[in-house]
Parts: C-alpha cells; structure tokens; sequence
C-alpha cells in the first residue's frame, strides 16, 4: 500500500512536469547520474530538433540515447605527456610541418577494429584553416597554431579511441569516421594565446578519417579540438555509433 502511494504520488509528479519534486521524491543515489544523462539528452535532442525542423519522434529520441549511451561508455580520456604532449607554444610552420612528416607519414596505424588508417603526405593541411570558408588552404596566413601544437595527439586517438561514430556521404560515395577523445593537458602546457578557452585543462579532440565506398583503404583527413562540450554535442547529434563496418551494396 505504501509503495503504491509513493507510485500514484510520482505519477502526478511527472503529470505535472515539476521534475526538481520528481528526483526528491525518488531520493535516488545516483541522481547526479542520471540528471547528467538527462542533461546530454536534452542538448542532443536540441540540436537535433533544431536541424530537423520539427518535433523529435520517440524513434528520434531511442536513437539519440544510443548516441548518449555510446558516449558514455566508451569514451577515453588521453594523458597530453611525454610524446603526446602538445608541440611548443612558439612552433613554427615549417617545424610543425617536418613534425607531420617525420613522425605522422611513416607511421603503420590500426584502430581498435583493426582497421589499417594511412596517413597521406597531403593531409599535411590539418594544420591549416581559413575560417571564413572552411578551406584547408596551405599558406602562411591560414597556419593555426592551436591545430599544430596537438599534431602528436592524432595517432594515440586514432589506435585507442573507443568512442567511434560515422556518416555515411552517398553523393561524394564515401562514409567518414570521427574519433573521440578527451585529452587531458597539464597547466604549464597550456596555449597562452588570444582565446581564453585555451585556458581549459581539457580538449575534446575529433579525428577525421574516410573510407570511399567498394575500397579498403581508410585515410586521416584532418582533426581539430572542441573545446566546448555543447559544440562536440552538437557534432554528435548527427553521426552514428559505429560498432564494426556495415558492407555496402557493391562493397
């Protein structure tokens, strides 16, 4: 009797939307948990229903917590030290470039799949950004220091990242890759640039990888730091969990 009191005291709870009265009542131990999972829901579930343009179905929101659960689970979180400690804060462009060259190109790289990644002399570019248009442009003015000094995480995120996902690009017929990881960087080490985001002592770091459709063959693209978790959210909201590769008609 008692419980079913309680039962019929949270369903007019939930009725009413007071959802701060819904966890006291519950007096659940892992609240913060769930409130945390709640929270990624609820900014997925944003941004989703932002690009979609309409209410969110209940199969929209099934998908989306997958996507929460997949994050939850497998990400990793990377040690920025020794040889992944980011490059010097005064690193030139061409030192970053023969840094690309002589410890990225050589390489022999496999995922956690154990699926072989080439890195090609002409992702070189990475390191370069034009922010107006988005272009990889290789010249001077479009170096960016905040991509060059973290070169030396991509090859740690592309072996141990865990927290894979992908999109599938039918009209340029390939399906691309993003992994994830959080890097953690020690305080001395931290970019004193302009931008005080820079301050923080944690990245959210993509790497960018992509497989042509009926090919083998997976490519580094580039990467770049998230430094916001609403931002990496919002990246997340599209891309799918990826669990193994899916053979394609033709494939």
């Amino acid at each position: 009797m008692e419980n079913q009191e309680v039962d019929q005291k949270i369903q007019r709870i939930i009725q009413s939307n007071d959802f701060d009265s819904l966890f006291k009542a519950l007096s659940l131990k892992s609240e913060n948990t769930v409130k945390a999972i709640c929270f990624m829901l609820a900014k997925l579930a944003y941004w989703r229903e932002l690009r979609l343009k309409r209410p969110l179905s209940s199969k929209d929101l099934t998908f989306l917590s997958k996507i929460a659960h997949f994050h939850i689970v497998n990400k990793i979180q990377i040690k920025a030290t020794g040889r992944v400690k980011l490059l010097p804060k005064d690193i030139a462009c061409d030192k970053a470039q023969e840094y690309f060259i002589d410890e990225m190109t050589r390489q022999e790289v496999s995922d956690r799949h154990g699926r072989k990644i080439i890195i090609p002399d002409e992702a070189i570019d990475c390191i370069y950004k034009d922010e107006m248009t988005g272009r990889h442009t290789v010249e001077d003015q479009y170096y960016r220091l905040y991509r060059a000094r973290r070169l030396p995480w991509i090859i740690p995120t592309l072996k141990d990242s865990k927290e894979i996902y992908f999109l599938d690009k039918p009209k340029v017929c390939c399906r691309e890759f993003f992994y994830i990881a959080e890097c953690a960087i020690p305080y001395e080490d931290l970019n004193e640039e302009k931008e005080p985001i820079e301050k923080s002592h944690l990245s959210y770091f993509v790497v960018l990888a992509r497989r042509k459709y009926k090919m083998q063959t997976v490519e580094f693209i580039t990467a770049y730091p998230m430094f916001d978790y609403f931002d990496l959210l919002q990246y997340m909201e599209r891309w799918q969990p990826f669990e193994g590769e899916i053979k394609r008609p033709g494939d």
